[in-house]
């Protein structure tokens, strides 16, 4: 619960003060949060300050398990599949790379996507490269 108090302090006086420091300095941030657990449970159980989940909750998306999705479940490998096809990376073959070659690979996918994401200031690179390739 400390570092709940800490982080709400944060959110609510804007600032922070640095490990050994004296002063604080005022931040600028945003929090996207995400979690399984049912907050307003965790709440009543005491193990969640309210005034805290008061602050995160000022736009709340809920989403269903990925189980109860059926469509994402279905679109979710076909849109991964058309990120690596070979015209965007040439992905080695399993049974003769390394796991690090493997790695290599995905970390130049990851970085042409965030590329092409601030190129061309979209929200959903994989959506964009699939409409135009």
């Amino acid at each position: 619960m400390s570092a709940q108090t800490s982080f709400l302090r944060c959110l609510q006086e804007r600032t922070v003060r640095p490990l050994g420091s004296e002063s604080e300095i005022g931040v600028d941030i945003r929090v996207i949060a995400a979690t399984h657990r049912d907050l307003d449970q965790r709440v009543e159980e005491n193990l969640f300050r309210k005034d805290l989940l008061y602050r995160i909750r000022a736009t709340e998306i809920k989403l269903p398990p990925l189980r109860k999705r059926e469509n994402d479940r279905e679109d979710i490998p076909m849109a991964a599949a058309l990120e690596l096809k070979p015209s965007f990376v040439s992905f080695p073959d399993p049974e003769n790379s390394d796991f690090e070659d493997m790695l290599s690979v995905l970390r130049k996918i990851q970085t042409r996507i965030k590329k092409q994401s601030y190129q061309h200031r979209i929200s959903d690179p994989v959506d964009w490269y699939i409409k135009n390739n």
